[in-house]
C-alpha cells in the first residue's frame, strides 16, 4: 500500500493539468496527495537574478486545486542532470547546492508528516 504521493509538474499549464489528472488517480484509490513539488521552475541568469523561462504559479495552481502544498519550487540545474546520469545525487555531490538544500528539506518535511500521521 502507498501511504502517500508527490505531484511533480513544471510551471507550465498544460503540465499542471497532467499533473492534476496523474493525481485525481491516486485519490481515487485513496492514496494521500502529500503536496505538489514545481520542477524546472526558474533559472539564475549571469547577474543572479532568477528567470522564469517556462512562466510562474503551475505549482500553486495545481497545489491549490489538490487542497495541498507546495513543498518546493526546484530550479534548473545541470548538476541535478549530471548526477542523474551518473549515478550520484546532487545531495551527495553538492549537499551546499541551493536545489540539493530544496530537497533535503522536502525530505525532512516529508519524513516527519510520515511519522507525526
Amino acid at each position: 500500500p502507498l501511504d502517500g504521493a508527490i505531484i511533480v509538474t513544471t510551471p507550465q499549464k498544460t503540465a499542471f493539468e497532467v499533473a492534476r489528472r496523474g493525481a485525481r488517480m491516486f485519490q481515487k484509490v485513496n492514496v494521500p496527495i502529500l503536496g505538489v513539488i514545481e520542477n524546472m521552475s526558474f533559472f539564475h541568469d549571469e547577474s543572479g537574478k532568477k528567470s522564469y523561462p517556462f512562466g510562474k504559479g503551475g505549482g500553486e495552481i495545481t497545489a491549490k486545486s489538490l487542497e495541498t502544498n507546495v513543498l518546493s519550487e526546484i530550479g534548473l540545474d545541470q548538476e541535478i542532470r549530471e548526477g542523474g546520469d551518473h549515478g550520484l545525487p546532487l545531495v551527495v555531490a553538492d549537499p551546499d547546492n541551493p536545489n540539493a538544500k530544496n530537497f533535503a528539506s522536502i525530505a525532512r518535511e516529508l519524513s516527519q508528516a510520515m511519522f507525526n500521521s
